[in-house]
């Protein structure tokens, strides 16, 4: 156990806050003071919380040391080489909360527990509101994708896309599954399923890919558990992630072009076609950003500074030495995970925390969105289980 220094009881709080209040701070991505984003406002708070922290770690600093020296190293690397900064800032501000799992969860007392969930699901209600607004045509889509035939448009709750919805939904879900793990059937189905039913009339594929298949795995925890906890382990996810990206160059220059996914597929080959054609210092340390070459617009590419997967953009940013460092760190929190509880139930909410990264990251690249990945990742640090029995062996 991490002793429990008053500095991490209030980090702890303000972890707690910061989450509840994002999806409320995330509606105003519109709204800017000078080159400043409104909703940019609550993560500097979360950033200071979580460095006051470091003065009393005491115990298991390994991860942070790693993440501390990666980020100097690829700072040093951007100054010489040349890169975006801002890639920098948003990965570690996304990342930050992972490298203090231990001293976060074991500060959250029940009574903290409770109060969040009132508070985050009073919260929950804006954007729904404004969900049902847009079905009825009282508030503007932001995307302007089509999902079904009977809306002209992708309700967002808000903010820009989809995607956010379905993010900032999802501990709403899993506690939907603590409910029902916890005894209150009929009120964790409500709510999982009301979740779950957003997100699908929202269209995103990706998310209703992710949702279903988190329903089925729910069933089964310690068998998911098990997947998770040993693909991380072995690195079968780095590898994975590595071999498809290699493999979209090969078919780019075997095959051609392939139509495909919303034609992100086709988005993906160019970066990959291009991104192995580099320098070999650019494939090992990164490109900086993704940008792809004005040539590249022959291609009928929808944009030249995207790449719209999550595992994609950190390679191309910071090479396959900073994809093996992020594969790594989330191998730490799986195995984490995987000794955070005897209950398999509770586990399951914990590792179904990396199965939506690893599903929502295909098209989407959470990890430079701080706002998309805490609520993704936000039930890696609930422990409190008072009625959730550990599973006899």
């Amino acid at each position: 156990m991490t002793k429990k220094y008053p500095t991490y009881r209030i980090v702890a709080w303000v972890y707690l806050a910061i989450l509840a209040l994002g999806p409320l701070a995330g509606l105003f991505w519109q709204t800017h003071w000078g080159w400043i984003r409104a909703s940019w406002i609550l993560y500097p708070v979360m950033v200071l919380a979580l460095l006051a922290a470091i003065r009393s770690s005491r115990k298991d600093p390994r991860s942070f040391l790693l993440g501390l020296a990666a980020t100097l190293f690829y700072a040093a690397f951007f100054v010489w080489h040349g890169g975006d900064w801002e890639s920098i800032i948003r990965i570690v501000v996304a990342l930050l909360p992972l490298f203090f799992i231990a001293p976060i969860r074991e500060n959250i007392s029940a009574d903290m527990f409770r109060k969040f969930w009132v508070l985050y699901l009073v919260i929950l209600l804006v954007p729904i509101f404004i969900s049902v607004l847009q079905l009825l045509g009282y508030f503007p889509y932001y995307d302007s994708g089509m999902a079904y035939d009977f809306y002209p448009g992708r309700i967002s709750g808000g903010y820009l896309k989809p995607n956010n919805l379905s993010a900032i939904l999802f501990p709403a879900y899993l506690f939907g599954f603590y409910l029902f793990y916890s005894g209150n059937k009929k009120s964790g189905a409500t709510l999982a399923g009301s979740a779950f039913l957003i997100v699908l009339i929202g269209g995103l594929s990706t998310s209703v890919i992710a949702y279903g298949i988190i329903f089925l795995l729910a069933f089964v925890p310690r068998f998911s558990n098990a997947v998770i906890y040993r693909g991380f382990r072995y690195c079968i996810f780095i590898v994975i992630g590595i071999s498809s990206f290699f493999a979209l160059s090969l078919g780019r220059e075997t095959i051609g072009l392939t139509e495909g996914l919303r034609k992100k597929l086709p988005m993906w080959m160019v970066n990959s076609e291009y991104f192995f054609h580099s320098k070999p210092v650019e494939i090992l340390l990164g490109k900086g950003v993704v940008q792809l070459s004005l040539e590249a617009k022959k291609y009928g590419i929808a944009s030249l500074s995207e790449v719209h997967n999550n595992d994609f953009r950190i390679m191309i940013t910071f090479g396959i030495l900073g994809y093996v460092l992020y594969g790594l760190l989330l191998r730490d929190v799986a195995t984490r995970i995987n000794k955070s509880s005897n209950s398999e139930q509770l586990k399951f909410l914990h590792s179904a925390c990396l199965i939506h990264v690893l599903l929502y990251a295909v098209t989407n690249e959470p990890a430079f969105y701080a706002g998309i990945f805490w609520p993704l990742t936000a039930w890696i640090f609930f422990t409190v289980d008072p009625r959730i029995k550990a599973t006899k062996k």
